[in-house]
């Protein structure tokens, strides 16, 4: 993730996640719209970044209402 906001900036890759978490885009699509044709592969790292921690983030408040 850091690789990519040092590349492309904090708007760019919040497109990308934006698009990914709550537009319903696939990685391969953000990654086109937030850093062009080009670097689409740049949408599939951030994308699987995302999603990862927002799965995180649901686990740990999952764990801490059933404790």
């Amino acid at each position: 993730m850091r690789d990519a906001l040092d590349r492309f900036g904090e708007d760019d890759v919040m497109k990308c996640i934006r698009l990914t978490l709550a537009d319903g885009y696939t990685h391969r699509m953000a990654g086109t719209a937030a850093f062009g044709e080009e670097n689409y592969v740049w949408g599939i790292n951030v994308g699987v970044a995302a999603t990862a921690y927002l799965r995180e983030l649901l686990q740990e408040r999952e764990m801490a209402r059933d404790s």
